[in-house]
């Protein structure tokens, strides 16, 4: 629809030109402006069809590509039937008023005019949001993103509400105004104010109508409202959390005589399945050729035999909700209108976090990232370090903004300032960071990115992201106090896969497995994603088996306890709230209960959270 309004402006506008100043004959003159409006449809489809994209080998194989010429060819035909339809119905509209441009008398266009670019708007804002982040295929992370969205955003999302709004603008304007006159000049051969009926004003109304039903028709808009729906209702006691959740307790963990450190690397959309086929990725070429080096060298918790990872359960899938997950053992399972992003001053106040256990251990524990955290402020003794700090302490100017607050680049400098300052305290510690840019849509190309790939840029930040990452745990090994730090390198959750930053292809799709729950059920996780995020262990004092690491399905809730179990921690019956310690080899939540059961006991209204999270609960 997009495409087909856009040529049709194109050659309707030169149609315009040429009749305005042209001395021709009217059937000269019409036969020309449609000569031209062909002309301007196949200018304008060979621009869309075949240089839009930005990468030079791309377009090169697209030119050499019969195939594409064909869908060419089939999309330039419909138009030109398009046109000849549009010239039609003006040949054919009963004029009978003349137009008034006074806002007053001629408010009945006006208001269509508008009411197309209204339309025209939320039909491009819908379907770029659709094709960009998992509107369709999951509603219960965007819905619980969209009602807790807390500190920065992607500023690119400005730039695109003005270039959309801009281009609709002009697009109903020109082909408004374009057609009008058209059909004035088909019906008198003469310059004449521009003739309009009523049934503009209905036309405008049902064509926004239409554009937007076709843009929000995928939706699945009944998931949404069940997820709202539930969120009203008053919690209820749920058998699954009473029975599946343990609740930490300081005297059932117990540290070795000697603390040792932690550094916790958390990737933005880090998977292992950017690796190549031969070791377990999804790629011909490896996109993390230091990562999956690393994990060889250490412990590496796998889906199968060669590179893997955890999987997305419900209330993981974004990096708050992640965040939530590995540091507690908990989905994130809010109501709206409370937590980290209402008024509350605490998040979570009545559960006990990997940071609550460090902090009663006496650990010096700190965290660097671009926005602030209330999990983490309100939970142990941590320092959050984010861009509003380094900008007040000098290390930043006042203005400095990039992409969701500050690069990789910079971060991972300062993650070594911030590693030599809690080194030299004596004392045991925690150090935190997370990474931001291979964030979706495209990720963000620093100065020491390299352009490797030309087909989406996210696979060079990707590349680029496992460089800076390998190089940094190269410096921490080559530091003194490494000998007694264990460092975890986890992706946060998978990659938020949209139509137009696809670069997985259809790698991203599921496969069917055989193995049973505990039940004696197959196992839902089974029919599960080959997609998984990275996981890598760093000089583990845990004991374990290694057929434990291999051939698991896992999720982020299950990294609370096994943290603490590579720092060589003991911890009762190896369960901290829905997560297993991996290196006991017992079975994880994910391994015992099918995907849909899972999920749904996961997200439900209970009492068990609701106290977890501070509300007020009816006697």
């Amino acid at each position: 629809m997009t495409f087909a309004l856009f040529v049709a402006l194109n050659a309707i506008f030169l149609f315009f030109l040429f009749e305005r100043y042209s001395n021709k004959s009217k059937l000269k003159s019409v036969f020309a402006g449609l000569v031209l409006i062909a002309f301007g449809i196949f200018l304008s489809g060979l621009f869309i069809h075949f240089f839009r994209e930005t990468g030079i080998k791309i377009i090169v194989e697209k030119l050499l590509n019969a195939w594409q010429w064909k869908s060419f060819f089939v999309r330039f035909v419909f138009l030109c039937v398009f046109m000849e339809i549009v010239v039609f119905l003006l040949e054919i509209f009963p004029s009978k008023k003349n137009l008034n441009l006074n806002l007053k008398q001629g408010g009945g266009s006006f208001a269509g005019i508008v009411i197309q670019i209204i339309g025209i708007c939320l039909f491009w804002a819908v379907r770029r949001a659709c094709k960009t982040y998992p509107i369709v295929s999951e509603p219960v992370t965007v819905y619980y993103t969209l009602t807790t969205i807390n500190g920065t955003f992607d500023k690119n999302i400005i730039s695109l509400i003005v270039l959309i709004i801009s281009v609709s603008t002009l697009l109903v304007a020109f082909c408004n105004f374009s057609v009008l006159y058209l059909h004035t000049f088909l019906k008198s051969g003469k310059q004449k104010p521009i003739n309009i009926t009523p049934l503009f004003f209905i036309f405008s109304v049902c064509f926004a109508i239409i554009l937007l039903g076709v843009a929000i028709k995928p939706i699945p808009f009944s998931e949404y409202y069940k997820i709202s729906q539930k969120l009203k209702l008053p919690p209820e006691k749920s058998e699954f959390y009473e029975s599946e959740y343990v609740k930490p307790e300081y005297e059932n963990i117990v540290f070795p005589e000697k603390k040792r450190n932690l550094v916790i690397l958390l990737c933005e959309s880090m998977e292992s399945s950017y690796a190549d086929k031969e070791n377990g990725g999804l790629f011909e070429q490896n996109l993390i050729p230091n990562l999956t080096r690393i994990a060889k060298e250490n412990v590496n918790f796998s889906n199968g035999l060669l590179l893997g990872g955890g999987v997305d359960v419900s209330g993981t899938g974004w990096t708050v909700a992640a965040m939530t997950a590995k540091f507690s053992g908990l989905p994130f399972n809010f109501s709206v209108g409370t937590g980290n992003f209402s008024g509350l001053p605490e998040f979570l106040p009545n559960a006990i976090t990997l940071t609550d256990i460090l902090a009663e251990k006496g650990y010096k524990q700190r965290y660097i990232f671009g926005s602030r955290d209330t999990l983490l402020e309100t939970h142990g003794n941590v320092e959050v370090h984010d861009i509003a700090w380094y900008k007040e302490h000098g290390m930043l100017e006042k203005d400095y903004s990039v992409f969701w607050g500050f690069e990789d680049q910079k971060l991972f400098e300062y993650a070594k300032y911030e590693l030599e300052d809690l080194s030299s305290q004596g004392e045991p510690f925690m150090f935190g960071l997370l990474t931001v840019d291979t964030h979706p849509v495209e990720g963000y190309v620093c100065q020491s990115c390299e352009n490797e790939f030309d087909d989406f840029q996210m696979k060079n930040v990707i590349r680029c992201s496992d460089r800076q990452i390998s190089e940094f745990v190269q410096w921490c090994q080559s530091q003194e106090w490494y000998e007694n730090t264990t460092i975890v390198i986890m992706g946060d959750h998978l990659f938020m896969v949209g139509a137009d930053n696809n670069f997985f292809g259809d790698a991203f799709r599921t496969t069917q497995s055989e193995s049973k729950n505990v039940n004696g059920h197959k196992n839902s996780y089974s029919i599960k994603s080959q997609r998984h995020w990275l996981d890598i262990f760093i000089n583990s004092s845990a004991d374990y088996d290694s057929g434990s690491t291999k051939n698991r399905e896992f999720s982020s809730l299950d990294m609370f306890p096994t943290i603490l179990a590579a720092m060589g921690c003991k911890i009762k019956d190896d369960r901290l709230g829905f997560g297993t310690n991996l290196f006991s080899g017992k079975e994880t939540l994910v391994e015992r209960y099918d995907k849909a059961t899972l999920n749904k006991e996961l997200m439900t209204n209970n009492t068990t959270y609701a106290y977890l999270e501070g509300r007020k609960l009816e006697e």
